[in-house]
């Protein structure tokens, strides 16, 4: 047991602010661990750079406005370093929020080892700041589309806002025209950066 008179030293007190950070920052990808805004691809094309600008607002207005906002486009323009930017920026903020790859839930969706947790589908379906990467069918599409309109429809009825990635454009691909209209789509053109040049 602690000696209750140590409650009087003159250690700091634990910065609530950081330990929520790093909370936070535990949902984001080893891989973008140390994205930001800044450190987004240079030089811009033009999509790019209206996506950069737009996710920004989103973080700074949008989230709390409940606007759901898609990237869409081919794969290494830099969707997912936006994407996971926004929750560093988040995190930075102590904005709660939940984001996760999709391939993590579509995983669980099919049964396979990498299940979320009940914790894991609870906040998907109940946060307010919803991320999404690299939202694509998988092996089982009926089901992906079902989910994915059930998560689209959800945030919208709940004014909840919405941050997805994905290689399907148009959006109504992957979720039906109705669900898929709920989102703010933004086109992401470029070369793909994770080609060596």
């Amino acid at each position: 047991m602690t000696d209750p008179r140590a409650f009087l030293d003159d250690d700091p007190i634990p910065d609530q602010t950081v330990q929520r950070r790093d909370a936070l920052l535990r949902q984001v990808p080893a891989r973008f661990q140390s994205v930001t805004f800044d450190s987004y691809v240079e030089p811009l094309t033009p999509s790019q750079a209206k996506a950069l600008r737009a996710v920004r607002k989103w973080v700074a207005v949008g989230a709390d406005q409940g606007v759901m906002l898609a990237l869409v486009g081919p794969v290494g323009v830099g969707k997912s370093h936006l994407l996971w930017a926004a929750a560093r920026a988040f995190a930075e903020q102590g904005t709660g929020f939940f984001a996760i790859p999709w391939y993590r839930y579509a995983d669980n969706l099919r049964g396979t080892s990498l299940q979320i947790t009940r914790s894991e589908r609870e906040r998907l379906y109940g946060s307010r700041i919803l991320l999404l990467d690299e939202v694509r069918k998988t092996a089982n599409t009926d089901t992906d589309e079902t989910e994915l309109t059930k998560l689209a429809c959800a945030a919208y009825d709940n004014a909840y806002a919405a941050l997805i990635t994905s290689n399907a454009d148009p959006l109504d691909t992957l979720m039906g025209k109705s669900a898929a209209s709920r989102f703010i789509q933004l086109r992401v053109d470029g070369p793909d950066r994770r080609q060596p040049k």
